[in-house]
């Protein structure tokens, strides 16, 4: 299994033969009534740059609400990953102090909301501590902005992985499926304990390190089931349920059950289920403990356990993580 880059905020990687200043973005925004066009190496932070005790070394990737970096902590000698909230349709970065500002006055209150929202993030992430979660080791705010400071971990997505496998026609082992399937239900459990659903879980959201172990990263979606918050719609083609695509919907550990389910259906089939609010009213997923060729690779309580995962009705899924643990054990 080869490397690839840490983590960036979406969970995407940049490669190596990617010139980032040739990659040309859109920054819609009011500035004098006209759109302002940017690029990435003009959003981001320039490489050298000390931010506070860190030295950027390059930027990894870039999404709609933040920019990644590689650091290193030459007092820790160690490198970094660092996320700059930098949400691109409500600020812009001055190139004489570096500072992040809002694009206008009418901008104000959404950034300043998109900053606390992700300050609440890395506070939800500093205080996971689990094998397989990505470990934030502290956040804080510069530059008008916040940042938050966590661990690299070298591996590739498990999109990534799966697609090799299936152009390589070599299917994943009962072994491999198992063993990444309980690995990541623990981490699921553990988030799951401390009130949180990730509610954006997807093959490219679990990396698979240089072990072969999978690490659940990007919490940008997290709720705490506690708070009062106003509940946003989170929607991933393929992997959100209908539950948390309505803003009525009861959103649980069921939830983040069905996403989990439609990765592992995803890395097992080679393409996600279609989409539940489809399945909803006529199911064309297809049952994988009823499927011949995925039944010569694997134990049909396996399949049909992802099978359950995936009920479009909530009522009809696993309705906690542990539930679903203690049906794999039974096989």
């Amino acid at each position: 299994m080869s490397d690839s880059h840490p983590p960036s905020s979406s969970g995407e990687r940049t490669t190596s033969n990617t010139r980032l200043e040739d990659v040309l973005l859109t920054c819609v925004g009011k500035a004098g009534g006209r759109e302002i066009q940017c690029d990435i190496a003009e959003r981001a932070l320039p490489d050298g740059f000390k931010l506070n005790q860190y030295v950027l070394e390059e930027v990894l990737g870039q999404g709609g609400f933040g920019i990644t970096y590689l650091a290193n902590e030459p007092f820790l000698e160690r490198n970094v990953v660092i996320k700059e909230n930098f949400p691109a349709s409500f600020c812009h970065r001055r190139s004489d102090d570096m500072h992040v500002h809002f694009l206008d006055s009418e901008k104000t209150e959404s950034y300043e909301k998109a900053k606390l929202n992700f300050l609440r993030e890395a506070r939800i992430l500093a205080t996971l501590d689990h094998p397989n979660i990505a470990r934030v080791y502290t956040f804080f705010e510069s530059l008008n902005t916040a940042y938050y400071v966590s661990e690299v971990v070298k591996g590739i997505s498990l999109d990534h992985l799966a697609s090799l496998r299936h152009q390589n026609k070599i299917p994943f082992s009962q072994e491999e499926i198992y063993s990444l399937l309980i690995r990541t239900l623990d981490a699921l459990d553990y988030v799951h304990k401390h009130k949180l659903l990730h509610r954006d879980l997807k093959p490219d959201n679990i990396l698979i390190n240089r072990d072969g172990i999978p690490i659940l990263i990007d919490f940008g979606a997290a709720y705490h089931q506690e708070d009062d918050q106003e509940i946003s719609i989170v929607e991933t083609y393929g992997y959100s349920p209908t539950e948390q695509t309505v803003s009525n919907g009861k959103l649980g550990p069921w939830t983040d059950i069905y996403a989990l389910g439609a990765s592992f259906y995803h890395i097992m089939t080679g393409s996600p289920p279609p989409n539940c609010s489809q399945r909803s009213l006529y199911d064309t997923a297809e049952q994988l403990h009823r499927d011949d060729k995925l039944l010569r690779l694997y134990h049909p309580h396996l399949l049909g356990s992802i099978d359950k995962a995936l009920k479009p009705n909530p009522i009809d899924r696993y309705q906690t993580v542990e539930e679903w643990i203690r049906d794999l054990a039974e096989q």
